[in-house]
C-alpha cells in the first residue's frame, strides 16, 4: 500500500506548484513570459484571479497519485498544465 507515499508526493507537488506561482517561474526555474493582460493592465501573469492556481489539486490512493485533478479553467491548456499520474 503506497497511499502514504503517494499522499506525500501529492502534497509536495502542490507546495512546489504554489511556490512557482509565487515566483512566476516554470518547473525548470525559467521566468514566465509576461502575459498580454499583465502588460496591458499591470500585475502578474497567471495570478490576477488565481483561478488556475486554485484548480490544481491531487488525488492519491494505494496505487497512484494523480496531480492536476480539478476543474481546470479553459485556458489551462494554453499554459501547458497537464495531469501527471505516478504509480
Amino acid at each position: 500500500d503506497m497511499s502514504a507515499a503517494f499522499n506525500e508526493i501529492g502534497q509536495y507537488m502542490l507546495t512546489e506548484t504554489a511556490m512557482r506561482f509565487d515566483r512566476g517561474v516554470d518547473p525548470s526555474g525559467k521566468p514566465w513570459r509576461r502575459s498580454k493582460r499583465a502588460e496591458r493592465d499591470g500585475g502578474k501573469t497567471l495570478v490576477d484571479k488565481a483561478l488556475l492556481r486554485q484548480s490544481i489539486n491531487y488525488r492519491a490512493d494505494s496505487d497512484e497519485v494523480e496531480i492536476g485533478v480539478g476543474n481546470f479553467p479553459v485556458y489551462a491548456r494554453i499554459h501547458r498544465l497537464k495531469r501527471a499520474i505516478l504509480g
